[in-house]
């Protein structure tokens, strides 16, 4: 039970087991442990301990064990992983196809299925009608699309591939009223692959297969104006009583010319007979 220092335990197998442990008891329990490299078996590893005690010369001892070794395994390389998305849009002019005018289609459900029909993972079309399925290992999916209760009174989904193929600016949903209806195609993702071109359209309930029909032209019959009973006085009685005032007028002017003549010719005879 002497007190050692500067400790030192030297594996022979390996300079990566080389350490130093510091001051330690004779006899007392010490953990030692070491990273060992290119080891492929179980094997006996032999070690050389030195010790200095505080008095005299170095203390050394040499032991053996056999060890048990696990290997670490090499850290695989992660997979690759795909991802599956896109858009989900209001069909305005219900033509299964995508156009510049037309807006997104928010808060739409969207799950992804597996092979199986499992439920893998689901979300729902953000404010810009965009939906993504990522970190997916390869394998076989469906998406499906659902409209609540209240979004189907008014909407429902557009008709599908109306580009007749696979393409996306169309939608690929099934409409009504097949029965799966809102659900995609297989989509077979390899290892690290990415589809972004499942698309669904949503259509008003009206417009979709809205037959227009030509356009009639009415022949509009000319109006006919009825003559409406005449209650004044025709024109030729206007200017008839207008020359008759006329005349009246003139007659009076006369008269009353020939009356001033008259008293003015009585003022001068009276001033002549003074």
């Amino acid at each position: 039970d002497v007190a050692l220092s500067n400790v030192t335990v030297t594996d022979v197998l390996s300079p990566d087991c080389d350490n130093t442990i510091g001051d330690l008891a004779v006899g007392a329990n010490v953990t030692y442990e070491c990273t060992l490299a290119n080891v492929t078996a179980d094997f006996t590893n032999t070690a050389d301990v030195v010790g200095t005690p505080p008095v005299g010369p170095n203390v050394t001892d040499t032991d053996s064990a056999d060890v048990d070794v696990t290997r670490p395994s090499t850290p695989r390389r992660p997979t690759p992983t795909g991802s599956i998305g896109d858009y989900v849009w209001i069909d305005g002019d219900g033509d299964g196809m995508q156009d510049d005018f037309e807006l997104p289609a928010a808060g739409v459900r969207v799950e992804l299925l597996n092979s199986n029909g499992a439920l893998v993972e689901t979300t729902t079309s953000d404010v810009n009608g965009g939906y993504l399925f990522e970190d997916l290992e390869s394998g076989t999916y469906v998406v499906r699309f659902t409209l609540t209760d209240t979004e189907t009174v008014d909407y429902q989904f557009t008709a599908a591939n109306a580009a007749d193929v696979t393409d996306d600016a169309d939608s690929d949903v099934v409409a009504q009223p097949d029965m799966n209806v809102g659900l995609t195609g297989t989509i077979v993702l390899g290892a690290g692959d990415d589809d972004l071109t499942v698309d669904a359209g949503v259509v008003l309930v009206n417009v979709q297969g809205i037959q227009i029909e030509p356009t009639t032209t009415t022949t509009i019959e000319p109006v006919t104006v009825g003559t409406l009973p005449f209650t004044g006085f025709e024109i030729e009685d206007m200017v008839v009583l207008g020359i008759a005032a006329l005349a009246a007028g003139s007659v009076l002017l006369l008269l009353m010319g020939r009356r001033d003549d008259e008293t003015e010719g009585e003022v001068v005879s009276g001033w002549s007979n003074n």
